[in-house]
């Protein structure tokens, strides 16, 4: 029996079992070597006995392409690109999926173009409400300030640790909410918007009891 979340995306049982058989060969640690033209026509091969599962696959090689490019201590540009290349050939077939949008977002985000990221986080999560990461990355693309972002981040974060996304191992999971922390590391550090609130208030409250009625005039109406 084809586990449901497969079979409502149309994949055949052969399918699914080849994409797992070929899925285990690819090198997982970041570390290793990575040939990139090896692993798209090991791809290619694949695909033609089991078209069905093309989305699925473009998905998984996208994210070693991201993942792989990711392990640099800077984005390699070019293995963005393959990413990229990948994942919007899944998007092709299947749209409204989205952890598809998901992981171009990302790939946009290392690729520094913020605006096509958070529209992606965007359509991501106009599919699924739930999806952590679409939060996470709209929150960290939106507005020009990390107190914009913050509280989509915070969100995304409370939902991410519970993301049933079939397409990602845990590890996967794990490395790419990682690759994110020196971004998301800021905005967990900056106080809430609550916590600013009472602060706000309290300062007020200080000025209006020394009698300096203008200053404290300032702390109220500016919240």
């Amino acid at each position: 029996v084809i586990p449901e979340k497969y079979e409502s995306q149309g994949f055949t049982w052969k399918g699914v079992e080849a994409f797992y058989r070929w899925r285990l060969q690819l090198p997982g640690d970041p570390s290793q070597q990575l040939d990139i033209q090896k692993e798209k026509g090991a791809l290619e091969s694949l695909l033609l006995e089991h078209p069905d599962i093309t989305p699925l696959a473009h998905h998984s090689l996208s994210a070693l392409f991201l993942k792989k490019a990711t392990s640099f201590p800077y984005p390699n540009a070019p293995l963005l690109e393959h990413a990229e290349e990948m994942i919007k050939n899944a998007i092709l077939i299947d749209p409204q999926n989205d952890e598809y949008h998901t992981l171009l977002s990302q790939i946009y985000y290392f690729r520094n173009k913020k605006n096509e990221a958070k529209a992606e986080a965007v359509i991501a999560n106009a599919h699924n409400p739930q999806n952590g990461m679409a939060w996470i990355l709209y929150g960290l693309t939106i507005g020009s300030s990390l107190r914009e972002g913050q509280k989509f981040v915070l969100k995304g974060l409370r939902y991410y640790p519970f993301t049933q996304d079939p397409l990602l191992s845990e590890d996967e999971k794990l490395f790419f909410q990682d690759s994110l922390m020196p971004s998301i590391k800021p905005l967990l550090e900056l106080p809430k918007e609550e916590a600013l609130y009472e602060q706000w208030m309290e300062k007020g409250k200080n000025h209006f009891e020394k009698k300096e009625w203008a200053t404290a005039q300032s702390f109220f109406e500016n919240r």
